[in-house]
């Protein structure tokens, strides 16, 4: 089974003008600011509690000035166009949920995901290598690890084909999990 991490095309599209702390107002008492912060880490549903959200992309330049179908947005998190969110929700949904964000008068929706998988942690070294346990993965094709804090979101073939096959853009399959794609 091939694993990889989900990671921004850096060089070709550009990002939301978004930010966790645009939200943290929006989160029940009974979380901390850090758990807030830190709500992919913690696994928190959000979609209760998630407010309409209006934002735009920021400005790219020479390099960077496409808008992407599907992104990374805030740790295991990605950013579906509605193009995306079309091809791709349904097979998405059951490994975590959706909220509704407007981004520049479109309906875009950020995939909060849920799914945890294990890590072989005598055979990973934090920032250098991880190592999956592919026992744990099961069915699913996209799921995060607690191993980095739920820096990154995972999938499998499935996933990688279903994007490549629908031609969405915004997002790199790096099979060099511990690592930030150069």
């Amino acid at each position: 089974m091939n694993i990889y991490a989900v990671r921004q095309d850096n060089y070709k599209y550009r990002d939301i003008d978004l930010h966790i702390d645009d939200v943290i107002d929006a989160f029940p008492e009974r979380y901390t600011l850090h758990e807030c912060m830190k709500f992919s880490e913690f696994n928190i549903a959000t979609a209760d509690f998630w407010p309409l959200m209006k934002t735009e992309f920021l400005p790219g330049d020479e390099h960077s000035n496409a808008i992407p179908d599907i992104s990374p947005w805030v740790d295991a998190t990605l950013l579906l166009s509605p193009k995306a969110f079309r091809f791709l929700g349904d097979l998405m949904k059951p490994l975590g949920e959706f909220f509704p964000l407007v981004v520049e008068g479109e309906a875009y929706q950020i995939f909060n995901c849920l799914t945890l998988v294990n890590t072989l942690e005598a055979q990973s070294e934090i920032g250098e290598i991880i190592v999956l346990d592919e026992g744990s993965i099961g069915e699913s094709l996209l799921f995060k690890s607690q191993f980095q804090s739920c820096l990154d979101t995972y999938c499998t073939d499935r996933f990688k084909q279903a994007v490549e096959e629908f031609e969405l853009h915004g997002v790199v399959f790096d099979r060099r999990l511990a690592s930030t794609c150069q």
